[in-house]
């Protein structure tokens, strides 16, 4: 009995050492991504409980005036690069955008993805050498489906994904009015390259309602621009989003979309 209380007290010490191990590891991550046939690369890096997240990371960055929210962005089509911050503790994330021809940090409140878990070997993936499980949930009107790897135990994914008990190598929505994928084809674990998660604390921050809101606006402001002489009351119509984020959990749930814009 005695033997075996030492046994027990020497395999949680040895757990609690290699979970302490891993959450000082960093991992890099480096996506393909696939919108709707047109394909980029995004990067993730991360360490304990802390995420930054990279869209367009080969694209030079025009960088803001110190302590200011000004940002001309690149003409002829050209998107500077985009980061988001994510956290284990928090269902918030920021992530860098343009508002009102500012640059700014919008604050989104995640809502939770229920996530279910395939135990079933045969629907395993190997993706970059990692055995991954899948896993399939709902997030803001869209069916999703995951493949994570318990071997890397950080909660992390690409773009908004998260809270899987391994790291994301893989999402998609299940079917959609466009296709969305997010592969990883390079996993650096454990990462012992550069690490930066400076948060970009002089930027003006709003709210994820309000980035929405002005988007939409604009839409509708282009359309009387172009149709003068319509009879639509563009501020009227309602609009169907053709990204993932299809409703939002401040909009009723019977709301009726028909013109798609993003």
């Amino acid at each position: 009995m005695k033997h075996l209380f030492y046994s027990l007290l020497v395999l949680l010490f040895s757990v609690t050492i290699i979970n302490a191990y891993a959450q000082n590891k960093a991992v890099f991550v480096r996506y393909t991504v696939d919108r709707n046939s047109k394909k980029s690369i995004e990067d993730l890096l991360a360490k304990s409980f802390l995420c930054v997240y990279r869209v367009n990371p080969q694209r030079v960055k025009i960088e803001a005036k110190k302590d200011t929210n000004d940002l001309p962005y690149p003409q002829y089509g050209i998107t500077p690069e985009q980061k988001f911050f994510k956290e284990t503790r928090s269902n918030i994330i920021y992530f860098e955008s343009r508002y009102k021809n500012k640059y700014c940090l919008v604050r989104d409140s995640l809502p939770q993805i229920h996530w279910q878990i395939i135990n079933n070997p045969s629907e395993n993936k190997i993706i970059c050498g990692y055995t991954c499980k899948k896993a399939s949930g709902y997030f803001r009107g869209s069916e999703i489906t995951a493949y994570y790897t318990e071997a890397v135990p950080m909660p992390f994914g690409p773009w908004k994904f998260k809270d899987l008990p391994g790291l994301i190598l893989q999402v998609y929505n299940v079917k959609g009015d466009r296709d969305f994928m997010w592969t990883a084809s390079k996993v650096e674990y454990p990462y012992n390259g550069d690490l930066s998660f400076k948060f970009p604390k002089h930027l003006k921050v709003i709210t994820q309602k309000e980035y929405i809101n002005e988007q939409e606006q604009q839409w509708r402001d282009q359309m009387k621009k172009k149709n003068p002489n319509s009879s639509t009351d563009w501020d009227r119509v309602p609009l169907k989003r053709l990204g993932l984020e299809k409703t939002y959990e401040w909009e009723p749930k019977d709301n009726v979309e028909v013109f798609g814009i993003f």
